[in-house]
């Protein structure tokens, strides 16, 4: 933890450095003509001052820096609880009282412990995002800085529940009308080699359906999975924002496959109806636009 900490200290003093190179390079731009040609010989050369991070980036180090922070703020606590916990459950099963005076002598003693220099990082990075990014504005500060509980689930929106309930209900309609018209009413075997196409489409929504019941799992049974894969605690997918994208694509999925086993009264070529779905699928991922969960999209097109 000392090691994290001189780092965490290290990081902090390189972003301070950064801010104020760059507030002092907005005050020269926003200074008078003379000033600022007086100040650019002597002071920043253009190639010097196009190093510099604009106020954005600075935000976004800043807000990665304070997560990093919290991070390393709950692994020294959760330090402490374990041995706490191991402890007593010690001297309970024992019937003595040995664990809990090692922890007085040992643990509490501890520089993991006593280290008090990530709180006050904690403190001094909420004052200075406050003070320089935010205008003095502290709430929108802390909006941008604060971190949920890891453990906490993402709060669902009402119209997610909807559209999860809306979208299952039609994909299950859909299903049974592609089951009955596969093996009932269409006779046809020229259709079918087709339609093995879809097989990877359906794994890829079956895969994500079955993530969000991992998701659900793993929450309700307190595995913290956000920390396991370090995923952003921020923004991250609930169970309930994956089944209603499983639950999307497979109304689209099956939609799909019926147009192309009737293709006669859809007008539409066989051989497109797969490739119209493929092609949204991969549209639907490399969406540029900051909707459908983009920063979730954009972080899996990173991972890739």
């Amino acid at each position: 933890i000392l090691e994290k900490l001189a780092e965490a200290q290290r990081r902090s003093a390189t972003l301070q450095n950064e801010l104020q190179s760059s507030l002092d390079a907005q005050r020269e731009s926003n200074a008078p003509p003379g000033l600022r040609r007086r100040k650019t010989m002597f002071h920043l050369s253009q190639e010097e001052r196009c190093k510099h991070h604009n106020i954005k980036d600075l935000k976004l180090a800043f807000s990665e820096f304070y997560l990093s922070l919290i991070l390393l703020q709950n692994y020294q606590n959760l330090n402490f609880t374990g041995f706490r916990k191991i402890l007593k459950k010690h001297d309970k099963i024992l019937d003595t009282s040995r664990g809990a005076d090692w922890r007085v002598i040992h643990v509490e003693v501890a520089p993991f412990y006593t280290c008090k220099k990530i709180t006050q990082l904690i403190s001094e990075t909420e004052t200075l995002v406050t003070t320089e990014l935010e205008g003095g504005d502290r709430q929108r500060a802390m909006k941008r800085l604060r971190v949920p509980p890891l453990g906490a689930a993402q709060p669902a929106l009402a119209w997610t529940t909807f559209r999860v309930g809306l979208y299952c209900g039609f994909f299950i309609i859909l299903a049974i009308a592609f089951v009955l018209t596969g093996a009932v009413f269409f006779r046809s075997e020229n259709v079918w080699p087709l339609v093995r196409i879809y097989r990877g489409g359906f794994l890829l929504i079956q895969f994500l359906f079955l993530l969000g019941i991992n998701t659900y799992g793993w929450r309700q049974a307190g595995v913290n999975h956000v920390l396991i894969f370090e995923i952003n605690p921020r923004n991250n997918l609930s169970h309930q924002h994956l089944f209603e994208i499983a639950g999307f694509l497979g109304v689209l999925w099956c939609l799909s496959i019926l147009s192309c086993l009737y293709s006669e009264y859809t007008y539409l070529p066989m051989q497109i109806n797969p490739l119209i779905l493929y092609g949204f699928m991969v549209l639907f991922l490399l969406n540029p636009f900051k909707t459908c969960y983009y920063k979730s999209r954009f972080w899996l097109l990173k991972l890739l």
